[in-house]
């Protein structure tokens, strides 16, 4: 029979999951112990085997949380709008907000460093991320489309030309170089100078 969990253990298991995901983010799978983690949620070993079954089922599932929390601002529904471009200005910098955030890169590169051991971060990551996000691109360019903006049927191609011509050089910059993030203005010129290359003017 399952016991129904009570608020105690509920925020035991969150207490868990905040503290394993700071710690993996930061260090990585190998460098972090049950231990580590027991050092700074407090509980025991047993609660988290208990919780969890082990190490293994805790990454899974905090880094998941963690990453789907960061990408969270970006997968509400996208306000009608009367113009698409400016629907597809906002959406581009607040994409570029989450993903270039210290948790976002954080979160690409445990992704990166632990898809080939954890396939199923990998996957939830690409699922909830970079499919979503061309989903969601893809109806903008569909509605500037349906305005003649952009040849017909051209809509999908689009959106992954532009994820790629504002994403590739910011986020290779910031995983690589460790450069500041770039803040709200320089974010909107970015995404602005992308637009204009992609569309014909009106």
């Amino acid at each position: 029979m399952k016991v129904s969990a009570t608020p105690k253990s509920s925020k035991r298991r969150e207490e868990f999951l905040e503290a394993a995901g700071d710690l993996f983010l930061r260090n990585g799978f190998d460098n972090v112990s049950i231990d580590d983690i027991i050092a700074r949620s407090g509980g025991s070993k047993t609660s988290i085997y208990r919780d969890f079954g082990g190490k293994d089922a805790l990454f899974l599932e905090s880094i998941l949380q963690r990453c789907k929390r960061t990408l969270q601002p970006i997968m509400r529904p996208i306000p009608a709008s009367e113009d698409p471009v400016a629907t597809l200005l906002n959406f581009g910098v607040q994409f570029l907000k989450c993903v270039l955030s210290e948790d976002g890169i954080l979160c690409h590169r445990i992704v990166m460093a632990e898809a080939r051991r954890f396939p199923e971060v990998g996957q939830a990551f690409y699922a909830a991320g970079p499919q979503s996000v061309y989903r969601v691109l893809s109806k903008i360019f569909l509605q500037i489309e349906k305005q003649s903006r952009i040849a017909k049927g051209s809509a999908d191609a689009l959106a992954r030309h532009f994820h790629g011509m504002i994403l590739t050089e910011l986020q290779m910059a910031r995983l690589l170089a460790n450069i500041p993030m770039p803040d709200d203005a320089q974010l909107r010129s970015h995404v602005e100078n992308a637009i204009k290359t992609l569309l014909p003017e009106p």
